[in-house]
């Protein structure tokens, strides 16, 4: 689901920035909420 996400961006940096949050926020937050 997360690759999903991710892939709706074709910016390389606008991917980079993405991963960054899910890497550091996955435990705490809850990513689908904050994309969607």
């Amino acid at each position: 689901m997360i690759n999903l996400l991710i892939s709706k961006y074709h910016d390389p940096a606008m991917n980079l920035a993405i991963e960054e949050y899910l890497t550091y926020h996955y435990q705490t937050k809850d990513p689908i909420v904050f994309f969607w």
